[in-house]
């Protein structure tokens, strides 16, 4: 017959087994909750990134529809699509610039706000448009602030018209409108 020992350790074990599981439990679920959590924060960024491109293609589609037609915004204003995960939405305004470093050009500037979203998250994005130059029959434009000097050889395709064809910028059309003739044939002054 064999005898207990009334000091016997063999029960020390468990609580000690008991309190490591517990622990690793508690780490394993402290990083399956980090894994979730940067996976939503991921997928937060993403859908950030999207609605901010997305307000940027409604930008660019009122800039695309405004060299179309300038002048007849109204009728097209506002525009909306929805691309991939999301959608735009870009409304276009009247504006001139008052009281900033630019002079007021009436009609010669458009606010377009898009505001894109994805899921809940929205993004937007407010440009001014300046009007694209008329042209009026100039194909190429020179202008420098003092001579323009060449050396060697160069040349003017299509060459130029006799001298009656070229323009002093500085005096205007019609010195009483307080616009220089640039101003006049492009829409903007020299500064913009």
């Amino acid at each position: 017959m064999t005898r207990k020992s009334s000091h016997s350790e063999s029960g020390a074990i468990l609580p000690i087994v008991i309190i490591l599981m517990v622990a690793l439990t508690i780490i394993g679920l402290a990083f399956l909750n980090a894994g979730v959590m940067e996976n939503s924060l991921v997928r937060r960024q993403i859908h950030k990134n999207q609605a901010f491109y997305l307000a940027e293609a409604g930008v660019e589609h009122a800039r695309f529809k405004l060299g179309q037609d300038w002048e007849g915004w109204e009728a097209y204003s506002p525009i909306s699509a929805t691309l991939g995960a999301g959608t735009y939405n870009a409304t276009i305004y009247d504006t001139d610039s008052s009281g900033g470093p630019l002079p007021s050009i009436p009609g010669a500037r458009r606010r377009v706000t898009s505001k894109g979203t994805v899921g809940e998250i929205s993004k937007t994005v407010e440009v001014i448009l300046r009007k694209p130059p008329t042209g009026s029959g100039i194909d190429s434009a020179l202008t420098a602030g003092g001579d323009i000097i060449l050396k060697g050889s160069a040349e003017i395709t299509p060459p130029p018209e006799p001298e009656d064809k070229f323009y002093n910028f500085e005096l205007g059309e019609n010195p009483g409108d307080g616009l220089s003739l640039f101003e006049e044939i492009f829409g903007v002054t020299k500064e913009e």
